[in-house]
């Protein structure tokens, strides 16, 4: 009796000693969001907590601010622990040599490759990463602003020229799903938009952005959880929840209107990023279609509204395992997708992977040095254990989901699409910074060719290159194929002309050397050169004049008979 109330005893006060530590963890968490790192090993500590006193039959409550939901590892039976990501395969996306790649709908893995420390780097000299950040403490990279020429156009657009971000799309960008069991849009935490805590705590496309601005201070930037009409309108995420594609340009006409009520914040003159997040809930809950000409009119209306403006088109979710990146799934998961063939499915990512690269395609005929559309088909995210990015059994991302889509986004327009997931995991990846040999993000107008001008060596005549996107070096591949056109082209006129002059040459009835006849008086003429022409004009003079004498002497004849007549 003594030893089961010593018993008692024991689990009553581990029992009191859990829940202090669960209250003050939930507290913490609520006031202040904590880094990944301590939020993924604090969580993992507790779910065996829990588990441990599961057993024990003590009753284990769990509230909608838990940061990971597990229970669909353990519905799936990984038994892991819950945030130990990824360690085999951490270095990101590229190895030397490895044929370059655009990170498309269904990326291939490629099981052989070996991952070393210089995985995820660009291997060119012109996008060579050299530097990375996981913190603020960490934070390293180099304010390439103050010394290169940067911001005259998309080409030339560097992090610390963003004054304004902006948001649209469906509910990744409203946040719906950062935590479980809640239908509350935390627009403070997309990824896209949400300007919430630091990178420390919450890391976001505007907190990145963050570190690189001198002042911090960036126009646009969600904070707080509701719709987009319960929000102030300086925040610019204009997403709505379950939206379409074709809802795109009521959605650029709501942005725009925004912006022309922010004159006096002098938005005008700052460039603004507009990061478009759109497909996934068409795709999963309609197997719908894009509708291209809606997307492309959306961009038109950003194009006519903003002065400067950068939009990034992000397609449709793609989550799958690290080591089966052919799988999406999604598949499964989509009350749609799920009950139509696999075929049907590689038919609609594949549309919507045509629609957003046309997207792309239709902004760059109607060329304007301040506005450029940058077009990703998919989002893709690789992990080893894809279901704890999501919020429970549902399709939208939770927080960790949110962090790694940042991550992926932010070293993409960074590397450009040299930075292929098929060996990347995201987990432990870091935050890329600009490369020196191309301080800017990569773009359609910088990837081939990225020109770079230095204050120290700035004239009025090298900006204005720079601004007309002139190449101040050529390449050699590109003088030899100069000079191969000019050689084919010299080689093909003088094939044609001395074909014509050989034609024209067979219709001559002489040479050019043929003596002239005899002259009537006896004389011999000198011989001179005449061409069919003029063989011609003496054939018909020597044939016209017996006619003229004949008529000469009919004519002589007549007037006699006529005197005689007299």
């Amino acid at each position: 009796m003594a030893v089961s109330q010593f018993a008692m005893a024991r689990i009553n006060t581990s029992f009191t000693s859990f829940s202090t530590v669960l209250y003050i963890y939930l507290l913490l968490n609520l006031i202040s969001p904590l880094p990944a790192e301590i939020t993924s090993a604090s969580t993992s500590t507790l779910n065996k907590t829990a588990n441990s006193f599961h057993s024990q039959s003590v009753l284990v409550q769990e509230t909608p601010a838990t940061i990971t939901d597990s229970e669909e590892d353990h519905s799936h039976e990984v038994h892991v622990d819950d945030h130990v990501e990824d360690d085999d395969l951490n270095r990101g996306a590229l190895s030397h040599g490895q044929e370059i790649k655009q990170a498309g709908p269904w990326p291939l893995p490629d099981p052989k490759n070996k991952v070393d420390e210089d995985r995820g780097r660009p291997d060119d000299s012109v996008s060579f990463i050299d530097k990375a950040f996981t913190s603020r403490r960490s934070f390293s990279c180099p304010k390439t602003k103050q010394d290169f020429v940067t911001g005259h156009d998309v080409g030339t657009l560097n992090p610390e020229d963003i004054g304004v971000i902006a948001a649209m799309g469906d509910n990744i960008v409203t946040g719906q799903g950062l935590w479980a069991k809640t239908e509350i849009e935390f627009r403070g935490a997309a990824f896209p938009i949400g300007g919430d805590a630091s990178i420390d705590g919450l890391v976001t496309i505007p907190n990145i952005l963050r570190e690189f601005i001198s002042n911090g201070h960036l126009i646009g930037v969600s904070h707080g959880m509701g719709s987009r009409n319960d929000l102030p309108p300086y925040q610019l995420n204009v997403a709505v929840p379950n939206a379409n594609s074709g809802d795109l340009p009521e959605q650029a006409t709501e942005l725009v209107r925004r912006l022309e009520k922010m004159n006096d914040f002098g938005v005008k003159s700052k460039w603004t990023m507009v990061v478009v997040v759109i497909g996934t809930q068409e795709l999963c809950y309609k197997c719908g279609q894009p509708n291209l000409e809606a997307m492309n009119e959306a961009t038109d209306i950003l194009n006519r509204g903003i002065h400067k403006a950068f939009v990034v088109v992000v397609g449709p979710l793609y989550v799958s395992l690290a080591s089966q990146q052919s799988h999406n799934m999604l598949r499964s998961m989509c009350p749609c997708t799920r009950t139509i063939s696999d075929k049907h499915v590689l038919q609609l990512y594949q549309l919507w992977e045509n629609a957003i690269n046309e997207v792309q395609n239709h902004a760059n005929t109607v060329r304007r040095q301040t506005f450029g559309v940058l077009a990703l088909p998919a989002l893709t995210i690789t992990s080893r254990y894809p279901s704890s990015l999501f919020a429970g059994n549902t399709t939208l991302l939770n927080r960790r989901g949110h962090n790694y889509a940042a991550k992926w986004l932010w070293n993409r327009l960074i590397a450009g699409p040299k930075y292929n997931l098929s060996d990347a995991i995201l987990s432990r990846d870091k935050y890329f910074c600009p490369s020196v040999g191309c301080p800017y993000f990569r773009t359609t107008e910088n990837y081939k060719y990225c020109t770079i001008l230095r204050h120290v060596d700035a004239t009025v005549e090298k900006i204005e290159e720079v601004k007309l996107g002139k190449k101040v070096k050529r390449t050699q591949r590109t003088l030899y194929m100069t000079a191969a056109v000019i050689v084919g082209v010299a080689f093909c006129t003088a094939t044609i002309g001395c074909t014509v002059f050989y034609l024209m040459s067979k219709h001559q009835t002489h040479g050019r050397f043929d003596m002239m006849p005899v002259a009537e008086d006896g004389e011999y003429n000198k011989p001179r050169s005449y061409t069919t022409a003029t063989t011609k004009e003496v054939t018909d003079r020597d044939s016209e004049q017996p006619l003229i004498n004949n008529l000469s002497g009919s004519v002589l004849n007549v007037a006699a008979l006529i005197s005689d007549n007299e």
